[in-house]
C-alpha cells in the first residue's frame, strides 16, 4: 500500500472515531505534506511567466527611447540608428567646437589683460621718467657760476643741490632703462599676440572658404592665388592673405571660373578655315602647240624621242 493510500485510510479511521496510533498519524501528515508540495510544484511549472520581449533602444542626443523589437522593420531601425548616430556625432563636434571656442576666448582675454597690464605699467614708468626729467630741468636752472658762488657763500646748500642733482640723474637713468626694457617686452608680447590672432583668422578663413567653395583644396588655392596675381596684379604676399577675406576669395574663384568658361566658348565659336579650292590644270587653246608640261607620256615620246635627232 502506498503512502497516499495509508493517509486515506488513516483519515477515514479518524473520521469514524477510531484511535490512530501516533506513528501512523505522523506518517499520514508527512505523506499529505509531500502531496501538497508536488501539487504546488506542478502548478508552478504550468504557470511559468512568459519571457520578456527583446527591446531596441534609440538615443536621440541623450534622450533615449525603448521599443519592443519587431514593432518596426529592421530597415527602419537601421536608418533610425544611423540618424541618431549622426546626431550624436554632430552633438559631440558641437561640444568640442564650443569647448575650443571657450578656450580660445579665454586665452585671448588673458592675453589682452596682460597687454593692458603691461601698458599700464609702461605708462607708470613713463610718468616717473617725465617727473624726474622735470625735476632735473628745475635743478638745472642753477647755473654752474651760481653753484660755484654757493660753494663759497653757503656750502651746505651747494652740497645739497649737487647731491640732489646726482641722485636725480641716477634715478632718471635707472627709470629710463626700466622703461626701455618694458617697452621691448611689451612690443614682443604684442607681436606674439598679433601673430597668434593672424593664425586664428587664417584658420577661420580657410574653414569658411572650404564651405563656400565645394571641393576646395591646396590645388584650388594655388589656382586662385595665381589668378589673383596674373589678372589683378596682386603680389604673392597679398595673394596669400586671402583667408582674411573669405568672401573676396569666393568672388575671385567665381571670376576665375567665368574667365575659363568665356575662353572655352571663344575657342568653340572660332570658324574653321575654308577648304582650298582645287587647282585646275591648264589646257592649251585649240590651234596652239602644247608645252612639254601639258604633254602626255606618249605625246612627249613622239615629240622628242621618235624624231630623228631627238633625245636618246
Amino acid at each position: 500500500m502506498s503512502s497516499g493510500d495509508d493517509a486515506a485510510v488513516l483519515n477515514e479511521e479518524a473520521a469514524d472515531g477510531a484511535v490512530v496510533p501516533p506513528e501512523q498519524s505522523d506518517a499520514a501528515a508527512e505523506a499529505q505534506h509531500q502531496t501538497t508540495d508536488e501539487e504546488a510544484q506542478a502548478e508552478d511549472e504550468t504557470t511559468e511567466e512568459p519571457e520578456a520581449p527583446e527591446l531596441v533602444e534609440f538615443n536621440f542626443g541623450g534622450n533615449k527611447l525603448t521599443i519592443p523589437k519587431g514593432d518596426l522593420p529592421d530597415e527602419v531601425v537601421a536608418k533610425v540608428n544611423d540618424y541618431t548616430s549622426s546626431l550624436q556625432t554632430e552633438f559631440q563636434r558641437g561640444q568640442e567646437a564650443a569647448k575650443r571656442l571657450e578656450q580660445d576666448l579665454g586665452e585671448r582675454v588673458r592675453a589682452t589683460e596682460e597687454l593692458a597690464k603691461l601698458r599700464g605699467e609702461g605708462l607708470d614708468l613713463y610718468a616717473q621718467v617725465r617727473q624726474l626729467d622735470t625735476e632735473l630741468k628745475e635743478l638745472g636752472k642753477v647755473s654752474p657760476e651760481q653753484l660755484a658762488q654757493l660753494w663759497q657763500t653757503n656750502p651746505d646748500l651747494a652740497r645739497q643741490i649737487s647731491d640732489t642733482v646726482t641722485a636725480k640723474r641716477e634715478q632718471f637713468s635707472a627709470a629710463n632703462q626700466r622703461l626701455q626694457q618694458h617697452l621691448t617686452a611689451e612690443k614682443q608680447q604684442q607681436e606674439a599676440f598679433t601673430a597668434k590672432e593672424m593664425d586664428r583668422l587664417h584658420q577661420e578663413g580657410r574653414e569658411r572658404v572650404s564651405k563656400l567653395i565645394p571641393g576646395f583644396n591646396e590645388a584650388v588655392e594655388k589656382e586662385i592665388m595665381d589668378y589673383a596675381q596674373k589678372s589683378f596684379g596682386l603680389t604673392a604676399k597679398q595673394a596669400q592673405e586671402w583667408p582674411l577675406n573669405p568672401i573676396a576669395a569666393q568672388a575671385m574663384h567665381k571670376a576665375m571660373l567665368y574667365d575659363r568658361l568665356m575662353e572655352r566658348a571663344a575657342k568653340a565659336a572660332k570658324p574653321a578655315p575654308a577648304p582650298a579650292a582645287p587647282v585646275k590644270p591648264l589646257r592649251a587653246r585649240s590651234g596652239e602647240p602644247k608645252s612639254d608640261d601639258q604633254l602626255s607620256d606618249e605625246e612627249y615620246f613622239r615629240r622628242h624621242v621618235s624624231k630623228p635627232g631627238g633625245r636618246g
